[in-house]
């Protein structure tokens, strides 16, 4: 299929949204058949850059690795990556295509993950690593077969389309763990924690969390120290911001879990890892995706570590977040705000978020997206509050456009 036919058919399963269960799932996982051992990152935010070291460290030992991720910030390739690579288009479309063969009605997000078991299993990776989407218990990538669950984080980021109770959100979560597998933690609250625990138990699942069965801190040098059963490694911290200490230690375990031998420091002071749209500098211009409260708080506070001055901040909100929490953390920098779309057609009206921001009292600046990207007189231009706004900025810093996928204004035919 051509490039455009593939984006506008996953666009219109897109527009369906959520369905929930997971009998669709697991009856197409099962006819494209058994595949590469899988290890499942879930958790509110930190997934991404977790499932970006675990996959790095595994690479580095020298397994062939396969990554699924969400969302993608330019293009749709970005969610399914054979060993640090984007595959290629006509992979995946012919994954694509196999994967709507195997059930009718699976959803967007449902194809994608179908579509990257298949890719991992005829690339005949070494493990394949699968970031959840929206939750745990019912998140399309639960149905993949994973001996190791990772959760980062626990918040409420989609809170209304999961439960209001935070426990309730960790037993969502908790619920991707295999039974009889392995579940790794990382820094949670402790009653949130004792949830999980609890589910782990009756599923009889091993636990390692963070702060008990390993431990990790940062020496002076900003290295990252990581303890488990005697064994201690150091290695460098790839990305910005001390939360990544949870996720680096996250990663270390299940990669030590996976590969049930000492981890090679050696290999592991090699590690280059980027992440796009993550504490991202490009010249003056600071891209972030954090989109709910938690992860703001975490970027305003590494921007403040790193003593960086902001002098504008451009920010998009999907309507389902925690908008007003959000503007609040965000309205500590003390930078005047440009409210825009987040993506061009959807999201919170700009308006409306123009007046959130001046509840704070802080200005909201009448200039366009191009404008606000010019270098300011001193600091730098936050650009945060959605990954879609990430990707659509970057594209533009980039010289290119976003594919119909992130924004439907740029989508071409679409079938009623």
């Amino acid at each position: 299929m051509h490039r455009e036919e593939v984006l506008d058919r996953l666009f219109n399963l897109k527009r369906k949204g959520i369905k929930y269960g997971l009998e669709n799932m697991l009856r197409a996982i099962r006819m494209a058949g058994d595949g590469a051992p899988s290890i499942r990152i879930a958790g509110t935010n930190g997934k991404g850059s977790t499932a970006a070291f675990l996959e790095a460290i595994l690479r580095a030992h020298g397994l062939k690795t396969g990554l699924f991720t969400s969302p993608h910030l330019i293009d749709y390739t970005e969610r399914f990556r054979i060993n640090g690579t984007p595959v290629q288009w006509a992979e995946l479309s012919r994954a694509i295509d196999r994967a709507q063969s195997l059930g009718a009605d699976l959803t967007f997000f449902e194809t994608s993950t179908v579509a990257a078991h298949i890719l991992f299993r005829e690339q005949n990776v070494d493990v394949a690593i699968f970031e959840a989407g929206l939750g745990g218990r019912l998140d399309s990538t639960t149905a993949v077969p994973a001996r190791i669950t990772a959760i980062t984080s626990i918040g409420l980021d989609h809170a209304s389309l999961l439960t209001a109770w935070p426990e309730n959100v960790a037993w969502e979560k908790a619920g991707a763990i295999a039974a009889n597998g392995m579940a790794v933690i990382g820094m949670l609250d402790k009653r949130l924690f004792q949830v999980i625990r609890a589910v782990a138990r009756a599923k009889g699942a091993a636990v390692s969390a963070l702060g008990e069965e390993f431990r990790a801190e940062q020496d002076q040098n900003g290295n990252v120290i990581w303890h488990m059963d005697g064994e201690t490694v150091h290695t460098p911290l790839p990305l910005k911001g001390s939360h990544h200490v949870s996720n680096m230690a996250v990663a270390l375990t299940a990669a030590r879990l996976h590969l049930n031998e000492p981890l090679d420091q050696a290999v592991l002071r090699g590690l280059n890892i980027s992440w796009q749209g993550r504490f991202q500098k490009i010249g003056h211009i600071l891209l972030d995706g954090a989109h709910n409260p938690q992860a703001l708080q975490t970027l305003v506070d590494t921007i403040r570590d790193e003593g960086l001055h902001v002098s504008r901040i451009i920010t998009g909100m999907m309507e389902d977040k925690d908008v007003r929490s959000s503007i609040r953390i965000l309205s500590s920098l003390g930078a005047p705000m440009i409210a825009v779309s987040p993506d061009g057609t959807r999201g919170m009206n700009p308006s409306q978020l123009a007046d959130i921001i001046k509840e704070n009292n802080m200005p909201v600046l009448n200039m366009t997206i191009e404008e606000a990207l010019e270098p300011p007189d001193q600091g730098m231009v936050l650009v945060t509050g959605s990954f879609y706004l990430v990707g659509r900025i970057l594209a533009m810093l980039k010289g290119t456009q976003v594919d119909s996928l992130t924004d439907p204004a740029h989508s071409g035919t679409i079938e009623s």
